[in-house]
């Protein structure tokens, strides 16, 4: 199923059916391209954990598809392929230290463990 570029929750078709894609550049562009080059997930520290967006956009802004706080759960706010989810669990799991917001010493965050053991939460 393909994904909307402006909200990945979105089924293409069901944004196509309600009207929202006819006046969307990103959809169309979007829909033309293979799944892998749909997404490029960028990681970004804000002070308080390690955002990350999808890269692959309209324009500027870059949608926020999860959040990593500092003890290493994951909050998912839209549908992520396997392989992106991947590297946001490889990326939770084995990262030094992350702020986050109130202490900035290394030993808030907690040790590096396996990805598997990530918590992964959906909030979508």
């Amino acid at each position: 199923m393909r994904r909307c570029v402006n909200d990945p929750a979105w089924a293409v078709s069901t944004a196509q059916a309600t009207g929202m894609c006819e006046a969307c550049l990103g959809c169309t562009a979007q829909a033309q391209k293979e799944e892998k080059d749909r997404w490029n997930l960028g990681f970004f520290c804000m002070g308080n954990g390690i955002t990350v967006c999808n890269r692959v956009g309209v324009g500027s802004e870059w949608p926020m598809v999860a959040h990593i706080r500092y003890n290493r759960e994951v909050n998912l706010y839209c549908w992520v392929p396997d392989t992106e989810l991947e590297r946001i669990r490889h990326m939770a799991a084995t990262t030094e230290h992350i702020d986050n917001g109130e202490l900035y010493s290394p030993e808030t965050t907690p040790p590096p463990i396996e990805p598997q053991e990530v918590v992964v939460i959906k909030n979508y």
